[in-house]
């Protein structure tokens, strides 16, 4: 059984929800309570599928048991905190218990034994690469490339310095213009454009390989670019050094500080693309050092990959449902990605430990924290109520990383350095023992996430901050694939395909007069009326 107050069908006020209107007020059964039967589809707490209340059917009752209500009726739930707008198999997460699953295997279980390249199958597929040989040609259409002349001209039209995720998110978008024979706003058709062009699941796997792999190979560019720090003929020779549209061919990166031999083809898509990205770094590690921090990019690649309905995610579904074209539904996610609360965090992690900027400051700093002065930034999660999962695994990484660490002084290359000279990583170092230690955080579940743990990794790799959100793209663009994908093939069996869109309880004024202007203020054609 469900109980409405009859309130708020009759409301018709420009008061916000939570007090009713004098309107309200003058009915003599304002307060009575409505109540309806409503079938609930049970869920299963063994399998982890969470029981739900069809929307429809709980407006459907109440309009049945108050047929003479004269207002619509909505359900009100800010940021679909209890909200479900699609059944998806991909991922699977509990909270309460930090349980994260990609398609029921325990992200630990993943992170330690398969790479992203095979993630990128199971997201995709379903399952995991069944053969070394799928798994090398998995790599080899993922593997980054060389930029198409005009992308690289595009790319080059953007100051160095300019925020490599707004480069980024221009240059996806821009992407359609390349693929129009992907662009279902080109295709014959009224509505069924999106099952010409993304009709079978051979076509979406190519699709959605071919858009990991030109996010990819944009996101190393961005990083050469912002390395030449000025337009140059010898910048736009960096921008397509390596080559782009032949997946199938190793990148030609041995002047990149490559030991004999370590010009062969890279065994994950971590070491593929740090040889992109550091192509012209001439301090770019070799030998082990490489290796380490390939092995921890790829792991950090497989974190990231998915986490069910984000916002970025949320994003890709939403323009998906309208039918717009591949690369703008990812230019979308990435625009959701790039605010601080979501893929910015990371980055906004780093610039709190450099306004800390002093492990004599940290005790003050969480003070501050505590009397609401100042944001905690990387610490606690919307989804999680315990220990993020992911950011174990990153604190794991970021010890191994650290014996590796690159430094990029402000102007200057990178180089290494030892683990204990870094002075903000001793911040983070000490931040975090301080909050995991402090019932403060420890009673508001303010753990560690994968954003504290992830910011500080990429800045021992020699990224600079603004970077970071450019690599959580590339790991993620997975995930977004694979649910425009799901979202496709669900839509192949549904009776009518519904544009995502979402209802409002308005309540601004009502059936105001516009007062009545000089004629001199007005069109000669209004002026007539």
């Amino acid at each position: 059984m469900l109980t409405f107050w009859r309130r708020w069908l009759t409301r018709d006020s420009d008061d916000a929800l939570g007090t009713p209107s004098a309107a309200v007020a003058e009915h003599s059964d304002a307060d009575q309570q409505v109540t309806v039967p409503l079938p609930v589809v049970r869920g299963d707490k063994r399998s982890g599928r969470a029981g739900y209340v069809s929307a429809a059917r709980v407006v459907a009752a109440v309009k049945e048991a108050e047929p003479d209500a004269d207002t619509e009726l909505w359900l009100y739930d800010p940021g679909y905190t209890s909200t479900a707008c699609c059944r998806s198999r991909i991922t699977y997460i509990d909270g309460e218990r930090g349980v994260l699953e990609y398609r029921g295997y325990p992200i630990e279980q993943l992170a330690e034994r398969v790479s992203y390249a095979d993630v990128v199958s199971l997201l995709l597929d379903g399952e995991l690469p069944e053969t070394p040989t799928a798994r090398r040609q998995l790599l080899a259409a993922l593997r980054p490339g060389a930029l198409p002349e005009s992308m690289a001209q595009r790319l080059h039209s953007f100051a160095p310095d300019a925020h490599p995720m707004t480069v980024l998110m221009s240059c996806v978008a821009s992407l359609t213009a390349l693929y129009p024979q992907w662009n279902p706003s080109l295709a014959e058709g009224d509505g069924g454009s999106l099952r010409v062009v993304y009709g079978s699941a051979a076509q979406r796997r190519t699709v959605a390989l071919t858009a990991m792999q030109s996010v990819a190979a944009l996101a190393a560019a961005i990083l050469r670019h912002r390395r030449a720090r000025a337009p140059s003929a010898a910048a736009a020779v960096v921008l397509t050094a390596i080559p782009v549209r032949e997946p199938n061919r190793a990148p030609s990166v041995a002047a990149a500080g490559a030991d004999d031999g370590d010009d062969e083809p890279e065994t994950t898509f971590g070491a593929a693309f740090l040889r992109a990205a550091w192509a012209d770094d001439p301090d770019a590690p070799t030998g082990a050092a490489f290796t380490t921090l390939a092995d921890a990019m790829d792991t950090l690649f497989v974190l990231h990959a998915d986490h069910e309905l984000n916002c970025s995610t949320a994003a890709m579904r939403h323009l998906t449902s309208s039918g717009a074209d591949v690369f703008t539904c990812l230019a979308a996610a990435i625009g959701a990605l790039y605010g601080p609360l979501h893929g910015g965090a990371n980055e906004a992690v780093l610039k709190m430990l450099a306004d800390i900027g002093d492990v004599g400051n940290v005790d003050a700093y969480v003070e501050s924290v505590k009397r609401q002065e100042r944001k905690l930034m990387g610490f606690g999660h919307r989804v999680y109520r315990s220990y993020d999962p992911r950011a174990k695994i990153v604190r794991q990484l970021a010890h191994q990383v650290l014996a590796h660490r690159r430094t990029r002084p402000e102007g200057g290359s990178s180089a290494a350095s030892t683990p204990g000279d870094d002075p903000l990583l001793q911040v983070a170092q000490a931040l975090e023992e301080r909050a995991l230690h402090d019932d403060y955080f420890v009673q508001r579940h303010l753990y560690p996430n994968v954003d504290f743990y992830s910011g500080v990794v990429y800045r021992a790799m020699g990224f600079p901050p603004e970077y970071f959100p450019v690599l959580f793209a590339v790991g993620r663009s997975a995930g977004w694939l694979a649910h425009w994908s799901e979202m496709l093939e669900e839509d192949e069996h549904a009776a009518t395909r519904k544009i995502v869109r979402p209802r409002q309880i308005y309540i601004g004024p009502r059936r105001r007069t516009v007062p009545r202007l000089p004629a001199s203020n007005a069109t000669t054609l209004r002026a007539r009326m």
